[in-house]
């Protein structure tokens, strides 16, 4: 009887143990893959733009559109801080955050002067650009 009991474990566990094993060198090749993206979905970050620029104070006076005026139009205003994501051109990759991200960012363009990533490899992060409005692009 015990023999027949281990015969059923191995004809279950050693089948186990290869689709486990297989599934660990697929997702091990696909996290060390290179991931090619972009950035996109550009929002003014209102709160951190005013502490950039020293006018914290405004915060409390003007509503959330209002002070998105005010920053836009305000001429002693000269650094914008925006948030951005980043998404890929590779279709496994595409919809999928699985894997952190950690973007090479010592080749910015030359719109933006300094980008950080959020924590713990997220596809968030923030950037500081000189330009008032950015455009979207369009996929």
């Amino acid at each position: 009887m015990i023999s027949k009991n281990k015969k059923l474990f191995l004809k279950i566990y050693i089948p186990f143990v290869i689709i486990i094993s297989i599934a660990l060198i697929i997702l091990q090749i696909l996290g060390s893959k290179n991931r090619v993206g972009y950035l996109t979905d550009f929002k003014l970050n209102v709160a951190k733009t005013l502490e950039l620029n020293n006018l914290e104070n405004i915060n409390n006076e003007l509503d959330e559109e209002g002070l998105k005026n005010f920053i836009l139009n305000n001429e002693n205003i000269t650094n914008y801080i925006y948030e951005f994501r980043i998404r890929y051109y590779d279709k496994v990759f595409r919809h999928s955050d699985i894997y952190g991200v950690y973007p090479d960012l010592s080749n910015l363009p030359d719109y933006m002067e300094n980008a950080e990533m959020d924590e713990g490899g997220s596809p968030y992060g923030n950037f500081i650009s000189d330009k008032k409005r950015l455009k979207k692009k369009k996929n």
